[in-house]
């Protein structure tokens, strides 16, 4: 019996080791300049809702009725409105055509809209819009004809009570899940009653059908040769409320029967948790992830592992296979992959990885430094032999090489508008949070590609320009002294003058496109910065030189002008390119509204390493959360380069500390990022801000406390900095606050 154990192991482990030799393993290429894309995008037109604007903000905005054929048919879609703050005005949807965007008609509803969709209704054979909202102390479900029709009214309004709690529903909202087999499941989160609802509406007479409390995140649709039911799950608010079926401390994957009953139930997660699904093509099997292992009762559970689970279940919600991940999923989808015909499960996790999984669990192929993205399905465009994946950054192919990055985040799945007669999609409808557009999907020509190559490369362009021209130059004084070639003398200086006078015209046209105004400013210092660098080079050449004259080589010697000569070189590549970001600065005005306090934390979190290994303390002192208008990963440069400085300053130094304090006044954030480092000598403070000027000469460039003024600057704030030496230095930054 034993020897059959061991041999069944070893073939166990054998197979194990073959399947993670087939694994693929791939690693994302990231290019941080879009303008490199082979694709881009383009925002015709747009709509604007502001959350400061807007009384409630609607999940759906904007949505195809119709998709066009480009420049030939006319596109429509339907776009709703909720008033603004201190506006007289009515909630509506405007049914518009397109091109161009041109509103055909308008139809008013008296409520706020929180959410809508369409919808087919079979017995009026036409697409119609179901839509949420508040309406006196009550959730409004409402159907509506966006041709404007009026519909029976067994078909418009019905009424979800729930008395004294419309405010609390406006800021939490009554979603719509899902739309399958003439039924509405629709979502009321309501946070004042510590309880959530799912709510299943029947499309034909607009009723209730059922609903169950302390429910939500994903329901599914099937259907047997007998009866109808569903699978659903739920997430773990833990605010104490409990039903006959549900317990909100923990969050469950349920099956559900045709009349609102549950059959059958699995505990998935302690945590926040929430348990994520994906189905099959044909709704034959689904997977789900979950926290715990599957548990019946409370009494059942087995304390959390340190990993998490995915697991195949039937049509019937039984638990065929699982696996255990180590790493935290927050999204399951099942896709194409490498072509379209081969479906697969794709987790995408929170640690910058995707995994590919067959039908059985099994791994075959992983990527790294793959985006925190979410993926909303697949699109058609030119070019392509195969749909491309859409996520929130942008378009991916097959190969997951990134086609186009999105100019804002998008929100929901982008619609097509119109598409070409191969059905490549043209223009479509993105989008964001509090904003939607027009936008229309090009690919690049060489022509602006080589652009491109040129505009972000202009400065080094000239130069070989202008040493294009020195070498003239120097040709026209050689030939100068030849008196049997005067002619072609006066000639070539003809020639010389007429290219000079180009590359002059070149000059300011380059002054003008790219704000040359400011190269300007930093080249003398840029010049000096770079000769520095590179003088150790030419004396290390000339010593290498002397030695290779020599019979026998100082091995000694050679590595260490080899590593001046290599130490030199990347000084100077590494000032070349922080030249290259601090110019860029301009057009990468990038607003957003930014939580600093996450952002300190995460800069503190990225150098724990070296304040640990320099023993220093960092005390921070804030009254709250406080919301400004920045971006989140200039921010970040920002608070980064003055911890390093502040690091760089407490090297060698005993009871180092680093103070961060945040306040508020009515209109303006303060922050305060004092050390008690060597300090800054008094005559060098007024300087420090100054392009190319370092307190470092060995180790700074002298551009990142440049860098720093100019984002706090570009994004309407102010920074100044006090220092004693050898006791402390402070930075003081003032920035615009966001009201809440």
């Amino acid at each position: 019996m034993l020897k059959r154990l061991i041999i069944t192991y070893i073939l166990l482990c054998c197979i194990v080791i073959t399947a993670s030799a087939d694994v693929e393993r791939f690693t994302i290429k990231s290019d941080n300049n879009p303008d490199y894309l082979p694709y881009e995008v383009t925002i015709i037109d747009s709509s604007d809702h502001s959350l400061n604007r807007i009384t409630v903000l609607m999940r759906n905005m904007v949505s195809i009725y119709k998709t066009g054929l480009f420049k030939e048919d006319k596109a429509s879609f339907v776009q709703s409105h909720n008033p603004g703050k201190g506006i007289v005005d009515n909630p509506r949807f405007s049914f518009v055509q397109y091109p161009p965007a041109r509103i055909i008609r308008e139809n008013p509803v008296g409520f706020n809209i929180a959410d809508w969709r369409f919808y087919y209704d079979k017995q009026l054979q036409k697409k119609l819009i179901i839509a949420t909202g508040i309406i006196g102390d009550s959730i409004l479900v409402y159907s509506e004809d966006p041709q404007g029709n009026i519909l029976p009214d067994k078909k418009r309004v019905i009424l979800i009570c729930d008395k004294g709690q419309s405010e609390t529903l406006l800021k939490t909202g009554c979603i719509i899940l899902a739309i399958s087999n003439e039924e509405a499941f629709l979502y009321l989160d309501n946070n004042k009653l510590k309880h959530k609802r799912l709510y299943c509406i029947d499309l034909k007479d607009l009723k209730i059908k059922w609903f169950i409390d302390n429910t939500s995140a994903k329901i599914y649709t099937l259907t047997s040769q007998t009866e109808k039911y569903y699978f659903l799950t739920t997430i773990t608010p833990k605010n104490g409320y409990i039903t006959k079926e549900f317990d909100d401390k923990y969050a469950y994957f349920a099956v559900i029967n045709n009349e609102g009953k549950v059959i059958n139930k699995k505990i998935l997660s302690l945590d926040y948790y929430t348990p994520l699904t994906s189905s099959s093509s044909d709704s034959s099997f689904f997977f789900i992830s979950h926290e715990i292992r599957p548990a019946d009762s409370p009494d059942e559970i087995i304390p959390k592992p340190d990993s998490f689970f995915i697991s195949r279940l039937d049509r019937l919600g039984n638990f065929e296979k699982t696996i255990a991940v180590s790493e935290y999923p927050y999204q399951l989808f099942y896709a194409p992959y490498k072509s379209k015909n081969d479906l697969r499960l794709f987790v995408l996790f929170k640690e910058n990885i995707m995994r590919v999984y067959d039908d059985e669990l099994l791994l075959i192929a992983e990527y790294s430094n793959f985006p925190y993205s979410t993926y909303f399905g697949t699109l058609q465009i030119e070019q392509q032999d195969n749909p491309v994946y859409i996520f929130t950054d942008g378009l991916y192919n097959y190969d997951f090489q990134k086609l186009l990055e999105w100019p804002y985040k998008i929100f929901k799945k982008p619609e097509s508008l119109t598409q070409d007669e191969l059905g490549n999609t043209k223009e479509l409808l993105l989008q964001g949070v509090d904003f939607w557009g027009i936008a229309s999907i090009k690919r690049k020509s060489t022509l602006d590609l080589l652009t491109v190559f040129y505009l972000h490369n202009q400065k080094y362009i000239l130069m070989v320009l202008s040493g294009l021209l020195v070498g003239l130059l120097l040709t026209s004084i050689y030939q100068r002294r030849t008196k049997n070639n005067l002619n072609l003398i006066t000639s070539q200086n003809v020639e010389l003058e007429k290219t000079h006078q180009q590359l002059k015209e070149m000059q300011y046209k380059l002054i003008e496109a790219e704000k040359y105004k400011q190269a300007k400013d930093i080249a003398g210092g840029f010049a000096h910065e770079i000769r520095n660098a590179l003088f150790p080079v030419d004396g290390s050449l000339n010593k290498l030189f002397k030695l290779n004259n020599q019979e026998q080589y100082d091995k000694e010697k050679l590595e260490k002008y080899y590593n001046r000569i290599k130490s030199s070189t990347n000084r100077a590549i590494t000032m070349t390119e922080l030249i290259s970001q601090y110019t860029k600065l301009d057009s990468a005005y990038l607003p957003e509204v930014v939580n600093i306090t996450n952002i300190i934390n995460e800069v503190i979190d990225t150098n724990q390493t070296r304040i640990d290994e320099q023993h220093v303390e960092i005390k921070i002192e804030s009254d709250s959360d406080h919301i400004i208008e920045s971006n989140n990963q200039q921010l970040f440069i920002v608070l980064n380069n003055l911890l390093l400085n502040s690091l760089d300053a407490l090297t060698n130094r005993d009871n180092c500390l680093i103070f961060i304090k945040l306040w508020a006044d009515r209109n303006s954030l303060h922050l305060s990022f004092e050390d008690n480092g060597v300090g800054i000598n008094l005559g060098k403070v007024d300087k420090i801000f100054d392009t190319f000027f370092s307190t470092k000469p060995t180790k700074g460039t002298g551009i990142g406390l440049s860098m720093v003024k100019k984002i706090i600057e570009m994004y309407h704030g102010t920074i100044k900095v006090s220092s004693i030496e050898n006791s402390k230095t402070t930075f003081e930054i003032t920035f615009k606050l966001l009201k809440r």
